[in-house]
C-alpha cells in the first residue's frame, strides 16, 4: 500500500539532504483526498496531478479515465491539503484538442491557481499507440526525436508554435511566484488576453 511504500522509503533512504519531495499523482481518477492524505502526511511537498486537458471529449479519445471535474477536484483538495506545491499539466497537440480549446485550459488552469503549469507539446514516441495509428488518426510529426507533434486535423503547425511560445510566457510569468498572482489576476478578469500573446 501508498502509506507502507512512503514508510518503507523513509526508513532506509536518507531525506538529511532533500530539498524537494514529488509524488506524480498522475490522472485525477487515482488522486483520491485518502491518497493525497497520506503522501502529504509522509512529508511530500510537491505534488503533480497532470490532467493533460480539461476537454472530456479529448480525455476519452485520448484513454484517460477521469474528467475534467475529477481533475479540479483533485487538484483543489492538494491546494487545500497544503502542499507547497501543486503541479499540472497540459499536451498541445493530442488527437481532437484545439488551439482555442487549449488556450482555455490554460486560463482555467490559472483561475484555480496551482503553483506550477507545464504545456508541452506531444511526444509520438516509437511503439506507442499514437505512433502507431499516426496516419489513420491525421498526426504528423517530426521523424527525429524528441519525434514531437507537427499538426494534427484540429491544430495546424503555426498554432503548435504559439503553444510553444505560450508555454515560454507560463514558465517566464505565471510559474514565477514573483508574478504569478499578477498574471493570474489579469488572465482571469480577461482570458482572451491569452489569445493575443
Amino acid at each position: 500500500d501508498l502509506s507502507g511504500l512512503l514508510s518503507h522509503m523513509e526508513a532506509n533512504l536518507d531525506y538529511t539532504h532533500l530539498r524537494e519531495f514529488t509524488v506524480e499523482a498522475g490522472r485525477a481518477d487515482c488522486t483520491t483526498m485518502e491518497k493525497l492524505k497520506v503522501i502529504k502526511g509522509h512529508g511530500v511537498d510537491r505534488i503533480s496531478i497532470n490532467p493533460q486537458t480539461t476537454n472530456d471529449d479529448v480525455l476519452k479519445l485520448i484513454g484517460r479515465n477521469h474528467t475534467a471535474k475529477q481533475f479540479f477536484e483533485a487538484a483543489e483538495n492538494a491546494m487545500s491539503l497544503g502542499f507547497n506545491s501543486v503541479n499540472a499539466d497540459l499536451i498541445a497537440g493530442l488527437p481532437g484538442y484545439t488551439w482555442k480549446e487549449l488556450l482555455q485550459d490554460a486560463a482555467s488552469l490559472m483561475e484555480i491557481g496551482p503553483a506550477e503549469i507545464q504545456l508541452e507539446s506531444l511526444k509520438l514516441l516509437p511503439g506507442t499507440y499514437f505512433r502507431n495509428n499516426a496516419t489513420e488518426l491525421g498526426i504528423k510529426y517530426s521523424p527525429v526525436p524528441p519525434y514531437e507533434v507537427l499538426s494534427t486535423p484540429h491544430i495546424s503547425y503555426k498554432e503548435l508554435g504559439r503553444a510553444m511560445t505560450l508555454s515560454k510566457i507560463i514558465d517566464l510569468w505565471y510559474n514565477d511566484p514573483k508574478w504569478r498572482e499578477t498574471f493570474r489576476e489579469i488572465i482571469t478578469a480577461e482570458k482572451r488576453v491569452l489569445e493575443r500573446l
